[in-house]
C-alpha cells in the first residue's frame, strides 16, 4: 500500500505505563498512569484514520481485615479523557468523507468486598 503512516489499524506507535504501590500494615494503595500516543494511520489506499493520544490515571486502596476478608476501592480514568478518533474515506467518484467520533469516558468507581471460604 503506498503512502506514509502504513501500520495496522489501531496500532499504537508508543505506549508507556508507570505504576506505584505502597503498603503499610493492612492497607495497600497504589496507582498507575498510562499513555498511548495517537496519530495518523493509513488503513488502505482510500482510507485513513487518526486517533488522539490517550492518558489514563487509575488509583486503588485495599484494606485487609484478616486472611479471609478484604475491601478494595478503585477509581479509573480520573483524568476523564474522552476517546477521540477520525476516519476519512477518499473516492475519486464520490469525493472525501470524514467522520469524527467522540466516545465519552467518565470516571469509574468500584468497591469490592472479598470473602474467602
Amino acid at each position: 500500500m503506498p503512502g506514509p503512516d502504513n501500520r495496522l489499524d489501531q496500532q499504537t506507535p508508543l505506549s508507556a505505563t508507570l505504576g506505584i504501590d505502597y503498603k503499610a500494615g493492612a492497607l495497600s494503595t497504589g496507582g498507575s498512569f498510562a499513555y498511548r500516543s495517537g496519530g495518523p494511520v493509513r488503513i488502505s489506499a482510500n482510507q485513513r484514520a487518526y486517533a488522539w493520544p490517550r492518558r489514563e490515571l487509575d488509583l486503588y486502596a485495599l484494606w485487609k481485615f484478616d486472611a479471609q476478608r478484604q475491601l478494595r476501592l478503585a477509581a479509573s480514568n480520573l483524568l476523564r479523557q474522552d476517546f477521540l478518533a477520525e476516519n476519512t474515506y477518499e473516492d475519486a467518484r464520490f469525493g472525501t468523507q470524514t467522520r469524527s467520533f467522540v466516545f465519552p469516558q467518565g470516571v469509574r468507581l468500584r468497591a469490592t468486598y472479598e470473602r474467602k471460604f
